[in-house]
């Protein structure tokens, strides 16, 4: 098989191209289990339950901050759902994005047309480390290591779903979906 035949079995980043992960923002994350399996617990009566390695998930994603001092991280609204995660997490100015010229743009707003314009080309491969995803991945290593104790079928997704969030209404949004998602849920 030639080189050009194996393209059809890559997947497109999902990620924004010409965004480096590490820079100063806001995030909204989706993190699901493998096969939607619903390993951190159940929704009743419209309130998520979580069990076990929910409990487990939960008290990892609140070390985060602590884990990565050096980053400067802020977690906003998180829910742990039966079989995903959503989560605001901020990646705070720090010795890692200081230096990037692009983040220093004066206003959020600002960073999103600068972004859009400079976004017609493929992206460059960068370091992941001290980015989001190094920190979701983390956070899924130590879930998982502690979770296959409990049941050992327990996994990730291998990806996740991130928005950079550009704005206060944007922010706000993300919150309310955050707090409304048991109530949505559909078995």
């Amino acid at each position: 098989m030639s080189y050009k035949q194996y393209d059809h079995f890559r997947r497109k980043s999902t990620r924004l191209q010409k965004w480096d992960y590490k820079w100063e923002a806001w995030y909204f994350v989706t993190i699901n289990t493998k096969n939607g399996k619903e390993y951190l617990g159940k929704i009743i009566d419209n309130e998520i339950k979580i069990n076990e390695i929910g409990k487990i998930a939960k008290e990892e994603w609140l070390k985060t901050p602590d884990i990565r001092p050096d980053m400067n991280i802020l977690l906003g609204k998180f829910i742990i759902m039966p079989n995903h995660m959503h989560a605001l997490i901020k990646i705070g100015e720090n010795q890692y994005n200081s230096s990037d010229a692009m983040h220093r743009v004066g206003t959020i707003n600002g960073i999103r047309k600068k972004i859009e314009s400079e976004d017609k080309h493929g992206h460059e491969f960068v370091s992941q480390k001290k980015n989001l995803s190094s920190i979701i991945r983390g956070f899924k290593s130590k879930v998982t290591i502690k979770a296959r104790i409990i049941n050992k079928e327990f996994a990730w997704k291998p990806r996740f779903n991130d928005q950079i969030v550009f704005d206060d209404e944007h922010y706000k949004n993300c919150k309310m979906y955050i707090q409304n998602n048991p109530s949505k849920w559909e078995i």
